[in-house]
């Protein structure tokens, strides 16, 4: 029967139901023989470890091979460790800082103790960068938790080696930490980049100064002042926002604010340097009258050896470029070489103090603020907080040099005018034809240049202004006769008014003004055409001179008023 099982044979389903147990049994992984061949090779060799495995089974003397792991410089390329920094400040923004290349960053923020970057950015600190192969890269992502600007703030950047460029979008310098053991506001604030950048650009500089709680200026440094950069650094700042006040005044300030309080120092020669605007903040409309735009308004000094091309997009006010603090100091202060300056927005208050030559300068919105000069009656009703510095008796803007390439000027603003005839007024019932005129180019400026001047093209009027070629400033601030050195300004093409205002090539004026007795025409020309009128009314340009016109020993016809006189030892005297 199937159910008996014969002794004598095995049964074979009972087999194939225990084999498993017996083949296990077969392998012998228990045997001392099993268990030591299973360690050697299955979980590590001693020598792996640099130690040597005696052939009895014992271990050697123990000994270090190297190097241990890999090459440093490939851990450094697989290490993200201070390569990538996250956080989130405390308007929701999210930033991030990626370190392309040697080196690394390290951040901490206003609330370094809770252990996580969720505050505004104290420090940015770099190390262990490569002036040819760093790459540092910011960006912010705007909050989705409320309405923000898109930026973040931070209180310090520096760095003691060389980078090769650093480009933080949406990142403002300004103070976010209260200066340690009772300091100055800003007086932890600031750009130290000793060992150079080849280029450097951020969002922007927020520059509250409180005179009352004696605010020192926020600066910006590129290069170590000892050792001189051998290569020139590219700078780029969107908007520069420097205000000045006292806090517990009651006095609206009216004076010109000629203290540096936002300076960009770079110790060598510059290759290029861009903003979008230098100006005060803005300021809410019901406050405005206490914040005027010249009383308020903070210089921003740029100090450099030299600048290649130099751009403002919009207002550059209150703003010099030299190579000190105070700029126009004897030539001692002077830069070697301006490439290029052009400004898209009205300059005023603007110092271009060199030394060398000059490129080129283009004004799209005029020198000088014509705001508050005119007293016309259609411009009252002006705000007095309104009003540019030539309207306060101050210096729109003074530009040196050895020479200058060319000129490019165009008006800061425009007149709308009505026809004299009542019936062109309007043509069409309701509509009243307005005809645009140019306004002012020049308001209380100066270009003036040792040498010649290049083709200069100028629309809109000059206003106690000059453009005066063959004088050495300098010696014209020294008290001395600065007329010396021939020169010429060829071809000049001006389109509008001199009122008060004078160009003249290496000329001499007398002591009651330009033309008077006593002028001197050294050998100086003017060529090129004049199309407006001249208006002298007494008043004097910013180099204290009298006058209006064109003055040179030679010179086109168009260029009124006519050269009369007699010469007297090669020179024509007036």
């Amino acid at each position: 029967m199937g159910f008996m099982r014969r002794s004598d044979r095995p049964d074979p389903a009972r087999r194939r139901r225990v084999s498993s147990v017996e083949a296990l049994e077969s392998r012998q992984l228990l045997t001392n023989y099993g268990l030591n061949n299973f360690l050697k090779s299955a979980l590590y060799r001693p020598s792996d470890l640099g130690m040597s495995y005696a052939s009895a089974g014992g271990l050697g003397a123990n000994r270090i091979q190297h190097p241990i792991g890999s090459d440093p410089a490939l851990l450094a390329t697989l290490d993200n460790q201070g390569k990538i920094v996250t956080g989130r400040d405390r308007n929701g923004n999210v930033w991030e800082i990626c370190v392309h290349g040697p080196g690394s960053v390290i951040v901490t923020d206003a609330t370094p103790n809770d252990g996580v970057l969720d505050d505004d950015i104290d420090s940015i600190q770099l190390i262990n960068t490569d002036v040819n192969r760093t790459r540092v890269v910011g960006s912010v992502r705007t909050s989705n938790q409320i309405l923000t600007s898109g930026t973040v703030v931070f209180n310090r950047l520096f760095a003691q080696q060389g980078v090769k460029s650093i480009d933080l979008k949406g990142f403002i310098l300004t103070q976010t930490v209260t200066p340690p053991n009772g300091g100055s506001p800003n007086s932890n604030t600031s750009i130290e980049l000793l060992g150079g950048v080849r280029s450097l650009s951020f969002q922007g500089i927020d520059a509250p100064i409180d005179l009352a709680t004696n605010s020192q200026p926020i600066n910006v440094v590129i290069g170590d002042p000892n050792t001189p950069l051998r290569f020139k650094p590219s700078l780029r700042i969107d908007q520069i926002r420097n205000t000045v006040f006292d806090s517990t005044s009651t006095v609206v300030p009216t004076g010109p604010q000629v203290l540096p309080t936002v300076n960009i120092i770079i110790n060598g020669a510059s290759h290029s340097i861009q903003f979008v605007s230098a100006t005060q903040a803005v300021v809410d409309p019901a406050l405005a009258f206490l914040f005027p735009i010249v009383g308020t308004t903070g210089r921003t000094t740029i100090q450099t050896r030299s600048i290649d091309r130099l751009t403002f997009r919009g207002s550059a006010i209150n703003t010099t470029a030299s190579r000190s603090a105070t700029p126009f100091q004897n030539g001692l202060s002077s830069m070697e070489h301006l490439g290029s300056a052009d400004f898209g927005g009205n300059a005023d208050a603007l110092g271009l103090d060199v030394k060398g030559r000059v490129g080129g300068l283009r004004f799209a919105r005029g020198l000088g603020s014509p705001v508050g000069v005119s007293t016309a009656a259609t411009t009252y009703g002006t705000p007095l907080n309104e009003f540019g510095y030539p309207a306060n008796g101050l210096v729109g803007g003074l530009v040196t040099g050895s020479e200058v390439g060319h000129v490019v000027a165009a008006p800061a603003n425009t007149i709308l005018q009505t026809p004299q005839n009542p019936n062109q007024i309007q043509t069409i019932p309701g509509v009243t034809n307005y005809v645009d005129r140019p306004g002012s180019a020049f308001s209380s400026a100066a270009i003036v240049t040792s040498g010649s001047q290049g083709k200069t093209t100028i629309v809109g009027n000059l206003t106690n202004s000059e453009i005066k070629a063959g004088t050495d400033y300098p010696s014209v601030v020294a008290g001395l006769q600065g007329a010396r050195a021939r020169s010429k300004i060829s071809p000049i093409k001006l389109r509008g008014d001199l009122v008060d205002s004078v160009v003249s090539a290496s000329y001499r004026p007398g002591a009651n003004g330009y033309g008077t007795s006593g002028s001197v025409a050294g050998r100086g020309k003017l060529r090129g055409h004049f199309i407006g009128s001249l208006y002298n009314n007494g008043g004097q340009t910013i180099l204290g001179n009298r006058g209006a016109g064109f003055y040179a020993r030679s010179k086109t016809p168009s260029l009124a008023p006519p050269e009369i006189g007699k010469r007297v030892g090669g020179l024509l005297v007036r």
